[in-house]
Order: C-alpha cells, then sequence, then structure tokens
C-alpha cells in the first residue's frame, strides 16, 4: 500500500475530523468497522506465503472487505508503529484504534478465517 493510500485510509478512519468543531474527533460511528493491520517484511518467507496463499485467498479477501478496514504497514515503520518483533504479525483493532489481538505466523486460509471470527477470550494467540 502506497503511503497516499495508507494516509486516505487513516484519514477515512478517524471519521472526516475535519467538520469536528475545536479539532476534536468525533467518535466513530456504530457501523464503523474494525481495522485490521498486517505487519509483514520482504525477507520473511512465511510472510510471502501468507500473501500469496492466504490474504489473495477470495474467502479471506471478502470476510476482509465485509468486515474491516484492511492495512496493510509491512516494513520497518509499520513494525516500530505497532510494536512488532515477529513477521507476519496480524493485529485487530477497534474502529477507536484500540487494540483487540493479535496473531502472528503464517496462516492458511481457513485458520485465518477461524482467527478472525473468534473473539480475543477464545484462546487463539
Amino acid at each position: 500500500m502506497s503511503a497516499r493510500n495508507l494516509f486516505l485510509v487513516v484519514l477515512v478512519s478517524v471519521g472526516g475530523c475535519a467538520d469536528a468543531p475545536s479539532g476534536k474527533v468525533p467518535p466513530p460511528s456504530p457501523a464503523a468497522k474494525k481495522q485490521l493491520v498486517y505487519v509483514g517484511s520482504k525477507a520473511c518467507a512465511y510472510c510471502l506465503k501468507m500473501q500469496v496463499n492466504t490474504l489473495s485467498n477470495p474467502k479471506v479477501k471478502e470476510a476482509i472487505a465485509a468486515n474491516f478496514t484492511y492495512i496493510d504497514a509491512s516494513g520497518k515503520d509499520g513494525a516500530k508503529r505497532y510494536a512488532v518483533t515477529t513477521f507476519p504479525t496480524y493485529i485487530l483493532l477497534a474502529s477507536d484504534g484500540t487494540e483487540i489481538k493479535r496473531g502472528v505466523d503464517y496462516r492458511g486460509p481457513d485458520e485465518f478465517l477461524a482467527w478472525l471470527s473468534q473473539s480475543p477470550k477464545e484462546g487463539i494467540p
């Protein structure tokens, strides 16, 4: 994802703060989507496998598009911003940016869909 697209995703996720009085960001609407942040590395074989086999899978793409705002934060800046030390890492954030859960390592399409659908208390790291 280019820096311009990432900026647009971030701008959209804050809900149009230009209309807010006094520069305050309005609370997210009840219909606001959760955010799915993916952090990978070009030097990571499992990241490539995750991109090719899982994130490109039609069922996974459909589930992500329907339920989440997807942010690809791969690279050193994304790793630093989200305190990532293991690749690949995927982080589920509430619409307000609060971290709900995070997962690491390669997951195939079915396993990744199961991870997306389970609450953080159901024991899938």
